[in-house]
């Protein structure tokens, strides 16, 4: 009797584990779950390309906005940066609207409001990036004369840089 309640319990542990989002998606996964998300995503399955680890894809968000997504992926072909950006300077409201539903697709565990109110703050042309940073995400966004940019990179799967420790002539100590 307890053995048939382990193994139901186990059982539906792992069914619900298994039921879990997973954070590291393939660059169609991803456009599928923002496509089955808002259907104000509109891709054209003609204009896309790819190169290396690199996935570009033109899209229309609200039938007015003309943004590109760039997906850049590791070496298991996961999504491990993405990149938004867009010429058109007069939908920023549009455009933070697009970005906020991309964060709740890419990062759904991220508060949305908390980081769009952090990068793109009164919505104006500043022409100076701004940044934002949780735990498992990084994310920068900017609105200058030439257009809008918005990138988040998931730090769980992109190798941080650090810092290279060099010992430059005029570095060195005597004894």
């Amino acid at each position: 009797m307890i053995m048939k309640r382990i193994t139901v319990i186990l059982v539906l542990f792992s069914f619900l584990c298994s039921c879990s989002l997973q954070s590291e998606v393939t660059p169609r996964i991803f456009v599928n779950r923002l496509i089955n998300a808002d259907d104000k995503f509109v891709f054209d399955e003609y204009i896309n390309f790819s190169h290396k680890n690199i996935h570009t894809y033109y899209f229309n968000y609200s039938e007015h906005l003309y943004p590109v997504i760039e997906i850049w992926t590791d070496g298991q072909g996961n999504a491990r940066k993405i990149d938004l950006a867009c010429t058109q300077t007069d939908m920023v409201d549009l455009f933070t609207e697009c970005t906020g539903k991309l964060i709740s697709v890419y990062a759904p565990e991220e508060n949305v409001d908390e980081i769009i109110n952090a990068l793109y703050g009164d919505k104006s042309v500043t022409d100076k990036f701004n940044y934002y940073e949780s735990q498992w995400y990084l994310y920068s966004a900017i609105i200058s004369g030439n257009g809008i940019y918005f990138s988040v990179e998931n730090k769980k799967i992109s190798p941080q840089s650090e810092i290279q420790l060099s010992l430059k002539a005029n570095d060195k100590v005597g004894y």
